[in-house]
């Protein structure tokens, strides 16, 4: 068992609560880590007094500080002498054997209440002799949060933090509440979001309850619609921000650890961590740092590390900027800082990692021809055999440059990246497995998704198999972590094995994936139950592929049912997955002779459509044809002849006008729904219209079997078959064996 040793030294009569709720804090981690083998020994200073001190406790005290990994220093109103010396008496064995590390807390006082001068003493001895970065916290969910993060750096595991609804959670528990934490608590862009949410929530609930009581009710449903989608954009954006903001503590954890930061940083970052952003970039002034450099620039001595703290301080104040939120103006202000850093760095050889941020933060800005730009610029640092860079570093760069390829199409370009990212990766691994195969599985899965983009089947189940392998390992360790990774890609295999028809491997991939997220779902349904409606509907096509409809329908219902749900409170979301449900579960009750059924499921599924369709014709209209086709199909079915007409002839209007943007995409629908019609005038005996119908179906066909024969000669040879009986019917003999020859040619040509 790894035993961590923590010191937890402070002054005793004004900190006593706290340390009561650190130690509980310890035991509770301590519940969770000795499953794997590690615990975390807190020795606390408790009560002694100067008569103990006699006897030798003191002594004691400073041999399990010498002894320790890591030390906690919590100071409020009193900065004591016993206090004090266990600081220098850790301090000494620092610099001796670089352990034990050293954070060291002050309590900050209430509004309108003054340090004391002992305490302020003692922070400014920290902060301008010793260059120590002292951190401030006000409550204990603040103080919590910042020993975890120290954890962390530690890398004893892969445990990592999330956020879900205003919590931040380690390993499933929760730490702390972001309320409590004043980087979120005093975000502007976070708390205007907030608070239009905390406005709309009323007017989005009253609507609801309108609409839902009459959902025949188009303006009702306008209003919602309305109200319901800018609901669900301030969720995610909440959702997106707080995970910024929280991305920034972590950063913020991790320099300050590292020391050697200039005063204004440690400005800086203390205004960030009071959530003081405006005076923060105030601090961060680029002019000022823009001037420091030019002088700096002409120095004879350290000029390389004064400059990379000048770069340093500008990427600060980028972080600085994204918490405030994401403008126009502030990603043209981002993009000029990184353009500058980048010129300093090429000109002094600085630290080469800021061209990823600039390349990472075009490509999150979707300005992906630039993004390949910078990153390329970057790898041509990389191969210069003098530059000594990290090979995790390598990787990323790699696997970033293959996501850039393969958004712009270029799938050759994109193979290459991901190959030589997981070339090194596997290399790292070998070395220390723990670190990286958390990463080399992301690129498998990476690599994966693109071979199964491109139709390498074989190539795309090797890589999922892979990161499969890894992640089952690793979700057996650190669960919380990797389950639902590791269910998204049992999900990513079921899909492949399913379109080359491995059923029985499919249906295997699909049940392990929903056993994990159903289990998920039930702790923390809003992150969790988009995805078991995915998977379910996944097996429910499985089932109905291979005749097993009551299962088909049973997990058709169960997603039906979560759609349902999640599209009352976030319609935006989640309409056009539901109207997906429908219509699926439409094609069950047409095939098992459930017509009434189906009916009333393709109808909901068309009322859905038609009014995404109406805002958004662009995205809709698609699915929309396949609507009207397929309940003109039922008809057709049923001896609705008329009703099935006038459905076939809207999906035709629709894949006619869409095929004239986007014939690849939208022809061979075309030429589906012309088939359809004409076996219509077919069987009531409209045999002029039919004929039409036929060779505009024919006609497309050609079209694209003559590109790709094997995807569409053997329905081109049906549409020749359908043709030749009505030429039959018509007692047009001769066209009719000569439609009748051409079906019989393909067909042997497709046997052999």
């Amino acid at each position: 068992m790894k035993i961590i040793k923590i010191f937890l030294a402070s002054s005793i009569d004004d900190l006593a609560d706290d340390r009561v709720k650190v130690g509980d804090f310890f035991t509770a981690l301590n519940n969770i880590y000795l499953e794997r083998d590690i615990f975390f020994k807190l020795i606390k200073c408790e009560n002694y007094d100067s008569a103990l001190a006699k006897e030798g406790k003191q002594t004691e005290y400073d041999e399990e500080i010498r002894n320790s990994d890591l030390v906690f220093f919590l100071f409020f109103k009193k900065a004591g002498k016993y206090t004090k010396h266990e600081f220098e008496v850790a301090l000494e064995k620092f610099k001796e054997a670089d352990k034990p590390k050293i954070v060291t807390y002050f309590k900050q006082v209430e509004d309108g209440e003054d340090i004391i001068d002992e305490v302020k003493a003692f922070m400014q001895m920290l902060d301008t002799e010793l260059n120590h970065y002292y951190k401030e916290y006000k409550n204990i969910d603040m103080l919590k949060l910042s020993m975890l993060m120290q954890i962390k750096l530690m890398q004893l595991d892969a445990s990592d933090f999330k956020i879900m609804d205003g919590k931040i959670y380690f390993n499933g528990g929760v730490i702390a509440s972001v309320d409590n934490i004043p980087m979120f608590s005093k975000n502007d862009d976070l708390k205007a979001k907030k608070d239009r949410l905390a406005e709309i929530l009323p007017k989005y609930y009253e609507l609801q309850e309108k609409y839902m009581a009459d959902k025949s009710d188009m303006e009702a449903y306008k209003a919602y619609s309305e109200v319901a989608s800018e609901k669900a954009e301030l969720e995610e954006s909440i959702r997106a921000k707080e995970k910024e903001i929280f991305g920034i503590a972590e950063n913020i954890t991790e320099k300050t650890a590292k020391g050697g930061l200039s005063r204004r940083q440690k400005r800086g970052y203390h205004l960030l961590e009071r959530g003081d952003y405006d005076r923060a970039l105030e601090v961060l002034d680029p002019e000022e740092i823009y001037a420091e450099m030019e002088h700096n620039s002409k120095l004879a001595d350290n000029m390389q590390q004064r400059l990379q703290t000048n770069v340093d301080e500008l990427l600060l104040r980028i972080e600085a900027l994204k918490a405030k939120g994401i403008t126009t103006e502030s990603v043209k202000e981002i993009c000029e800082i990184y353009e500058r850093a980048c010129e300093e760095t090429r000109k002094h050889n600085l630290d080469k990692d800021v061209f990823y941020k600039h390349a990472e933060f075009l490509y999150k800005q979707k300005d992906y021809y630039k993004a390949v730009e910078v990153a390329k610029e970057l790898e041509y640092y990389y191969s210069n055999p003098r530059e000594q860079v990290e090979e995790d570093k390598i990787a990323r760069l790699y696997n970033l440059l293959g996501l850039l390829y393969q958004d712009l199409n270029c799938y050759s370009e994109a193979e290459e990246m991901y190959k030589k990212d997981i070339e090194i990766t596997e290399r790292l691994v070998a070395k220390n497995p723990e670190a990286y195969e958390g990463s080399l599985a992301m690129y498998y899965n990476n690599i994966g998704w693109l071979y199964y983009k491109t139709n390498r089947y074989s190539e795309a189940e090797e890589m999922y198999k892979k990161a499969i392998e890894i992640k089952e390992r690793l979700a057996a360790k650190h669960p919380e972590a990797y389950e639902g990774d590791l269910a998204n890609s049992y999900n990513n295999i079921g899909v492949l094995y399913e379109d080359l028809n491995r059923y029985s491997e499919a249906e295997e991939m699909y049940k392990k994936a929903i056993e994990i997220k159903e289990r998920l779902a039930a702790k923390h349904p809003e992150a969790y139950e988009g995805d078991l409606a995915t998977i379910y509907d996944n097996i429910g096509n499985l089932y109905y592929k291979t005749n097993r409809y009551s299962e088909a329908e049973e997990m058709y219902k169960k997603d039906i049912e979560i759609r349902k749900r999640l599209a009352a409170k976030h319609p935006e979301a989640y309409e056009d997955s539901l109207a997906t449900s429908y219509n699926n579960i439409g094609n069950l009750y047409g095939k098992t002779n459930r017509y009434s059924e189906a009916e009333e499921m393709y109808k909901k599924a068309i009322e859905i459509r038609e009014r995404l369709a109406a805002k958004h014709p662009e995205a809709y209209e698609g699915d929309l044809a396949i609507s009207y086709n397929n309940i003109g199909n039922l008809y057709d079915k049923t001896n609705r002849y008329s009703e099935a007409e006038e459905m076939y002839k809207k999906a035709i209007e629709i894949s006619e006008r869409l095929a004239t943007k986007h014939p690849e995409a939208y022809e061979l629908f075309g030429a589906i729904s012309y088939n359809n019609i004409g076996s219509l005038y077919y069987k009531t005996n409209r045999y002029s219209e039919a004929e039409e119908e036929y060779k505009k179906a024919i006609e497309i066909r050609e079209r694209l079997a003559a590109k790709h024969p094997e995807a569409y000669e053997g329905s081109l040879a049906n549409s020749y078959n359908n043709i030749g009986y009505l030429y039959e019917k018509m007692g047009r003999r001769d066209e009719a064996n000569e439609m009748f020859k051409k079906a019989k040619a393909l067909r042997q040509k497709n046997e052999s």
